[in-house]
């Protein structure tokens, strides 16, 4: 058997499962061989419009891209003498962007209207033929002499037809290559940069388009600018058209707002992983409400819009307004706050509300690296903390306070024992994302642990 064990667990979005939602109503007995009872923690950073818990917290990746793009094949019965423009160039309605080589076409041509002089001259012939057998069935009475004559009139009619198609296709030839040499120098049907240029000898035949994956040369309008982002199957459904988001850049503090125009639904990509496990991804795109600083081609995320660009959030330490006890004493709000694996009860300083968005700014006695629980009944001060990691790695294990704990499914072994996979679907009343939780366990000389890898940023 291998030493190495991977568990799957999906779950709903109640990040960081629904013990954020109860996580003052479920303990959790500590690793370690002892009986006390623990409660769960999560960062508060969770509980903030940026974190997992806002629904902002889903990261989708994206690129600027352009709402119209033109393309152009290349005939596959000439070849380009000449290239115009390059990558990156800048080409407006009607510029020429590259020029055919005529030479041969011009030869072909010549022989095209020698073959049709050819063919008007058997086609004289025919008709001259027919005229002459007709004259002379007229001059005999003979039945069979007459049979003859219809026979043979009747064979070079048929000839006569097939040699009139035979005009009207090479016409037609002549005509393609007349124009193919007219059009020798092709232009641009928008103006645009020009995203790609393939290699002529691998570019698929035809005229011009919007398929650019095979072209020639592709033109993307400048202009309009959207974004084009991917969910995976896991939380495409959290996203909706018409739904106001965030597009922030990779590389510095820049945002920029828009509201998803179209997902495509129907048209996922799917993608393999080193695991050879499949999985598909769906084409959304963002229309700007401005495009000022973005430029074509620009990676980006995309997160919905929960409020967390509002300028004010970004003063002090802004949480859900549920994991703040302003009632046990209305003088001196709390906070259950994990400090050294152990709950403290620690008073906070509030600032202002945001009854919107369900948020209470705290200006001082919690910073969003620390680990809080949601108040409940039945929590004290001095007792143990366990985090989602602690549970992981097989340091703490569920088990309900109360009724109202909900309910906790396990199977039999632990993570620690044999390889298995199991599915835990824990849906709380927030309605909040689904996400994917890998986790990794390797048993081997002297290590035993767990890797956990959050895919919430999805796409």
């Amino acid at each position: 058997m291998s030493n190495k064990k991977k568990v799957a667990v999906s779950i709903t979005f109640t990040l960081v499962f629904a013990a954020l939602l109860i996580c003052g109503k479920l303990f959790f007995r500590s690793g370690g061989g002892g009986d006390e009872a623990a409660v769960y923690v999560d960062i508060a950073e969770n509980y903030t419009p940026f974190g997992a818990m806002s629904g902002a917290g889903n990261y989708y990746t994206g690129t600027v891209s352009t709402q119209e793009t033109w393309s152009v094949n290349l005939d596959s019965e000439a070849k380009v003498k000449e290239l115009l423009v390059a990558v990156g160039d800048e080409v407006t309605e009607g510029q020429d962007l590259f020029i055919y080589d005529t030479e041969t076409a011009k030869s072909e041509l010549e022989q095209l209207e020698i073959d049709l002089v050819r063919l008007n001259n058997e086609q004289t012939n025919l008709s001259d033929s027919i005229t002459k057998l007709e004259t002379e069935k007229s001059r005999t009475w003979d039945s069979a002499d007459r049979a003859d004559y219809d026979l043979r009139i009747q064979e070079t009619t048929l000839e006569l037809e097939e040699k009139k198609l035979d005009i009207e296709a090479k016409e037609n030839e002549i005509a393609r290559k007349k124009e193919s040499i007219e059009n020798a120098v092709v232009h641009s049907k928008i103006a645009g940069v020009v995203s790609r240029i393939n290699d002529p000898e691998s570019t698929s035949s035809g005229a011009f388009g919007d398929d650019s994956s095979n072209a020639y040369i592709t033109v993307v309008k400048t202009g309009d600018l959207q974004i084009k982002g991917y969910a995976s199957e896991l939380n495409v459904w959290d996203l909706s058209e018409g739904q106001e988001v965030i597009i922030s850049s990779r590389v510095d503090d820049s945002t920029w707002h828009g509201t998803i125009s179209k997902i495509e639904y129907n048209d996922p990509s799917s993608s393999e992983n080193s695991n050879g496990e499949s999985s598909s991804k769906y084409p959304f795109y963002v229309a700007l409400d401005s495009a000022d600083g973005l430029m074509l081609g620009q990676h980006v995320y995309v997160t919905k819009d929960m409020g967390q660009d509002d300028p004010k959030l970004k003063e002090g330490v802004w949480i859900y307004q549920y994991m703040v006890d302003e009632t046990t004493d209305p003088e001196q709000p709390f906070v259950w706050v994990s400090q050294d694996s152990r709950l403290v009860r620690r008073p906070v300083s509030i600032g202002s509300r945001d009854d919107a968005l369900g948020l209470i700014q705290i200006l001082e006695g919690l910073s969003i690296e620390e680990y809080i629980a949601q108040p409940a009944e039945g929590l004290a001060e001095g007792m143990k903390t366990v985090t989602m990691g602690e549970m992981i790695s097989g340091q703490g294990n569920a088990l309900p306070a109360s009724d109202d704990a909900g309910e906790i499914m396990e199977e039999e072994g632990s993570m620690d024992e044999g390889n298995y996979e199991e599915d835990i679907d824990m849906t709380g009343d927030e309605g909040l994302e689904e996400t994917d939780i890998e986790v990794e366990e390797f048993e081997e000389e002297g290590l035993s642990g767990g890797i956990v890898n959050n895919v919430a940023k999805g796409g």
